[in-house]
């Protein structure tokens, strides 16, 4: 009775986790396909962008995201296109994966310090979205250019 049982939870199991690695796969592939994106890509939802953690200096955009030991924040950042810009990510205790920061459409990854600021030269962004996520593919965030 057990036997059977333990068989299929374990067969379940093993397609969940399987799942899991797929999806992590596909947001450092920068896929349409992954789960962070996959209401996006069909036209379901759209994020509102934030603004709130940009700022002015000298001509250039300085962009702060701040890393946590469970995400990045804001999720969704706008800055504008065709002015130079500097991504600073704060991190604030962050362990694990979330300290290998990608930027896979850029081959850009940075190991980020536990607690300290990483600055990242991005240049002159043209108009779209640049993805952003930890090494391993599971904490992720957008910065939308306009």
């Amino acid at each position: 009775m057990w036997r059977g049982r333990l068989t299929v939870l374990t067969g379940v199991a093993v397609i969940v986790l399987g799942l899991y690695t797929l999806n992590g796969g596909l947001e450092l592939a920068d896929s349409p396909l992954a789960a962070s994106r996959i209401a996006q890509t069909v036209g379901l939802v759209t994020p509102a962008p934030d603004a709130s953690t940009v700022s002015t200096q000298d001509g250039k955009q300085v962009v702060v995201i701040t890393a946590t030991a469970s995400s990045y924040s804001p999720g969704n950042v706008q800055v504008r296109a065709g002015v130079p810009t500097t991504l600073v990510v704060h991190s604030n205790g962050v362990q694990g994966c979330i300290r290998s920061f990608v930027i896979p459409s850029l081959n850009e990854q940075k190991i980020l310090p536990v607690t300290g600021d990483t600055r990242i030269e991005l240049g002159a962004l043209p108009a779209g979205r640049l993805d952003y996520a930890c090494g391993m593919g599971m904490y992720t965030g957008t910065i939308t250019i306009v």
